[in-house]
Parts: structure tokens; C-alpha cells; sequence
């Protein structure tokens, strides 16, 4: 009888050690458990997170794009107004010699001007000295 209840005692013992593996495995899986649920939410987070600055590099490849275009815009309407400015400074020499031409032609007819009184001045001169020797 007493190996019967050193063989019970040993399996009572043995069960226990049992029950308690087992009870470790359900804890070290429910661990699992808890850590596989933990890494799918942290793959959630990154497709999401991935998701997220994916449409974020799309909106900044939008904007690169329309700021591209609006440089190209940009430079073609400087380049045009580079060209007026051009052209205008072009015709300012041009207006400033048409000025420097008016200036000495005035400046001719000045001088002409003056001969021509002068002409005229000598020719009323010798006109006042006819009609007094006339006169006299």
C-alpha cells in the first residue's frame, strides 16, 4: 500500500509538474499572443505611417511640379521684359542722337541766324548810306 501511495504521491507530484509546464506554455503563448498582436498593430502603424508619406511625396511632387512651371513662367517673362528693356535702351540711343543732331542743327541755324542779321545789319547800313548820298 505504501508503494501505492508513493506511486500516487509521485503522480500527484508528477501531474503537478505537469499542470505547471502547461501553465507556462499558455503564458508564454498568450506572450506570444500579446506579441503578435503588438507587431500587427506596429505593421498597421508602418502601412499606415508608408501611407501617409506616400501621399504627402505626391502632394510635394505636385507642388515641385507647379512651382517648375511657374519658373519656366517666370524666366520667359523675364527674359521678355529683358528684351523690351533692350530694345528700349536701343532706341534711347537712338533718340539721343536724333537729340544731339536737333541740338547742332539748332545750333547752325543759330550761328546762320546770326550771320544773317549781321548781313542784314551791313546791308541797311549801306542802304542808310545810298539814300542819304541820294538825299543829298
Amino acid at each position: 500500500m505504501q508503494s501505492l501511495e508513493e506511486q500516487l504521491y509521485g503522480l500527484r507530484s508528477h501531474e503537478a509538474a505537469l499542470r505547471q509546464q502547461v501553465q507556462e506554455q499558455l503564458e508564454q503563448e498568450q506572450g506570444g499572443r500579446q506579441d503578435l498582436a503588438r507587431l500587427d498593430a506596429t505593421i498597421d502603424n508602418q502601412r499606415e505611417t508608408v501611407e501617409r508619406l506616400a501621399g504627402e511625396a505626391g502632394a510635394v511632387r505636385e507642388r515641385r511640379a507647379k512651382n517648375d512651371a511657374q519658373r519656366a513662367e517666370i524666366e520667359q517673362k523675364v527674359a521678355a521684359a529683358a528684351a523690351a528693356i533692350e530694345t528700349g535702351r536701343k532706341r534711347l540711343e537712338v533718340l539721343r542722337a536724333d537729340f544731339a543732331r536737333a541740338r547742332d542743327d539748332r545750333n547752325r541755324l543759330r550761328a546762320d541766324d546770326a550771320k544773317l542779321r549781321d548781313e542784314r545789319a551791313g546791308l541797311e547800313t549801306d542802304l542808310a548810306v545810298l539814300r542819304a548820298g541820294i538825299a543829298s
